[in-house]
């Protein structure tokens, strides 16, 4: 997760599967890595512990950052949880979620999580095929929201901020969620759009990214559906 206004690199790196030996021998925890890209210097966080062992499998698309509150957010075990990206933590219980399924933070398992500036809110692609959840900061209402249908398991998300929209979906699916929270599915360009393929987002102009498991980099215009291949390469075997 990158922070624009102090140009760090702020990573909740998983214990893997919730079993000992993941960031450190022997500890089931996560850590919190820091990379300061104006003085090239590595920072290590403190230890995943809020009062409990709070183990943190499956972090990928997990955490992400609100720069305005300066915090990073992850759900996890019907918390959002929250940890200072200036002061390094500790990480505590932002907000308490209510009843399962529709208002529940749950950050175990392959759901995706991601933070939407332009509305405020956090955005959960959550083992729902035709609905995603949306937590709206302003109002304090957590529930579930109609969205196009997606493949749901190792779901993604992504904040583009050039086209103010939120990109996600699951492996071979993709959709977008405009400033004004309607929601519209997107061509997946015969790609199979999983997490291992590497996506991104070009900050310049917004094209949706993959770094496909054939070596190329395509690259979809969000607006009108259109993708193209960017740099074709070798196969990558992985």
């Amino acid at each position: 997760n990158w922070d624009s206004q102090t140009k760090r690199f702020i990573s909740l790196v998983s214990a893997g599967h919730g079993n000992p030996g993941g960031s450190i021998p022997g500890d089931s925890r996560g850590i919190m890595i820091v990379y300061n890209a104006d003085n090239n210097a590595w920072q290590r966080g403190n230890l995943w512990d809020n009062g409990g062992w709070f183990e943190t499998e499956h972090t990928y698309n997990h955490a992400d950052i609100d720069e305005t509150r300066r915090i990073m957010l992850y759900p996890r075990d019907g918390y959002l949880k929250a940890w200072n990206i200036d002061t390094l933590g500790p990480w505590y219980n932002y907000k308490t979620g209510g009843p399962a399924p529709d208002q529940a933070f749950n950050g175990n398992g392959g759901y995706a999580n991601t933070y939407f500036p332009d509305r405020d809110e956090y955005i959960t692609p959550y083992h729902y095929s035709t609905q995603i959840q949306v937590y709206t900061f302003a109002n304090d209402i957590h529930a579930n929201t109609p969205s196009p249908s997606f493949n749901d398991y190792h779901e993604w998300a992504l904040y583009n901020e050039a086209k103010h929209e939120v990109l996600y979906g699951g492996p071979g699916s993709i959709n977008k969620r405009d400033i004004n929270g309607i929601a519209t599915a997107l061509s997946n360009g015969g790609h199979s759009l999983n997490i291992t393929d590497g996506l991104a987002v070009d900050p310049v102009s917004g094209d949706f990214l993959t770094f496909a498991r054939d070596g190329a980099i395509y690259a979809m215009n969000t607006t009108t559906g259109v993708w193209r291949t960017v740099s074709a390469g070798p196969g990558l075997h992985y």
